[in-house]
């Protein structure tokens, strides 16, 4: 059954396509490998370099370009994102239903420039997404360090899970929380960084995928502060605030997946919410970071205020830990490095792989454990929705600087407001082939 399972999810042309290329990428990996080692590496949006030879290099960050003393630099990459997997679900809607499938993730083209050291351009593309093709595009200045100004859109500074690149998130979808965050809108935002604080504001309209003006005006910000901050030990404390007063009354609406993108199935039955006049949010986040091991945590409260009905809020969070099997440690970061001047301040970058770990130069790579429960809670005055919780587990595996396979089940449960709803519930299983560059 589990072979007919992933045939199915093997059918789809542009999935199939997708298979081929991290095959392809995964087999050139080595040469990758010694044409990085032997070339002089330019600098990219995952890194830097001290050396200002001009010139173009291909490597596990894709194509990078500098000029003479760095007067203008670029890098063209992107991420590939395949997910398979399913669940087997339990409840009065859900009818024993089950859903085992493969789905294209992300399939981004990523363009990152820079002009005098001072100007930046970023652009991600989803080609293969119809309904929101472009992820991100803006131009940010920095030539008044350590203020930082970015135009376009990009994502709203709330919430450390959000501003975490989904290529460093430690499961393969962020938690129930994520579903109250704002997330890429609109807007200008500025932001400055100090050795241990961070402080973005900005001004967002609506997304760029629609119309930007239909979805009246937020004002978001978040302030974060490191007590602990050294190479090897971080203690990151951080709070979010966010406003949006719309135009017009119009609807909410706000997704109950269980973190799960090939099982996309609701557990909890939660209607948009009408005749909204303002969305706030608060957002509270904490981690702590040592050696090999991180905790993370954040609680996130978005309060509705309707015109003619009553009020009502919906809360979540979520509590998470992980740790490296194999030794390797995460970076805190409080500015964005290389070529990106974004928004997304004091966020942990990914797993680095050192060059002896490599399975292309035969060592094991790097293999990191995780655990999370999560809660999202939408049982407020006047809506008829329900708690959702789930407990996951994820192992992942790098076997190289850009390369990453992970591995999630997740038992998500819910109750229902209505007390003579029962109790729905779902195992689900799935796996990604995740390849940045």
């Amino acid at each position: 059954m589990a072979a007919a399972n992933l045939q199915r999810c093997l059918r789809a042309p542009s999935q199939a396509v997708f298979l081929v290329a991290v095959l392809l990428l995964s087999a050139a990996a080595p040469a990758m490998a010694a044409e990085e080692q032997a070339s002089s590496a330019s600098p990219s949006s995952r890194g830097s370099n001290n050396d200002n030879k001009a010139g173009v290099t291909f490597d596990s960050d894709g194509v990078s370009y500098q000029s003479e003393n760095r007067a203008i630099q670029w890098n063209l990459g992107g991420r590939l994102h395949f997910d398979v997997g399913g669940g087997e679900g339990r409840g009065s809607d859900l009818d024993e239903s089950s859903l085992w499938r493969g789905r294209l993730r992300r399939a981004w083209v990523e363009f990152e420039a820079a002009f005098n050291r001072s100007w930046t351009f970023e652009a991600q593309i989803a080609p293969f997404d119809r309904d929101e093709p472009i992820e991100s595009l803006a131009i940010g200045y920095s030539g008044s360090a350590p203020l930082v100004v970015v135009l376009g859109n990009v994502k709203e500074p709330f919430s450390l899970e959000e501003l975490t690149s989904s290529n460093d998130i430690t499961f393969m979808e962020r938690s129930l929380a994520n579903a109250l965050v704002p997330g890429h809108n609109t807007g200008l935002a500025i932001g400055m960084s100090g050795e241990r604080w961070t402080a973005v504001a900005g001004v967002f309209g609506g997304n760029l995928n629609d119309r930007v003006d239909d979805e009246g005006l937020a004002v978001t910000g978040r302030v974060t502060f490191a007590p602990i901050r050294k190479d090897d030990e971080a203690l990151h404390l951080g709070i979010s605030g966010s406003h949006r007063a719309f135009d017009r009354n119009q609807e909410v609406e706000f997704s109950t997946v269980p973190e799960s993108r090939p099982y996309e199935t609701p557990l909890v039955d939660l209607d948009a919410i009408d005749d909204a006049r303002n969305l706030s949010r608060l957002g509270l986040e904490f981690a702590y970071l040592r050696g090999s091991f991180r905790i993370q945590g954040e609680y996130i409260l978005a309060h509705v205020d309707r015109a003619e009905n009553a009020d009502t809020s919906l809360h979540g969070g979520y509590l998470q830990a992980s740790y490296v099997i194999t030794g390797q440690k995460q970076e805190y970061e409080v500015s964005p490095g290389g070529l990106h001047k974004g928004v997304e301040h004091a966020v942990f970058s990914g797993i680095d792989v050192d060059d002896e770990d490599r399975v292309s130069r035969g060592g094991a790579g790097a293999w990191e454990f995780a655990a999370r429960w999560s809660i999202l809670d939408a049982r407020g005055q006047d809506l008829d929705g329900g708690r959702l919780q789930t407990v996951g587990l994820g192992l992942n595996w790098y076997p190289e600087k850009n390369m990453r396979v992970m591995a999630n089940y997740i038992r998500a449960f819910a109750d229902q407001r209505d007390e003579g709803t029962p109790r729905a519930d779902a195992d689900i299983f799935q796996m990604r082939f995740q390849v940045a560059y």
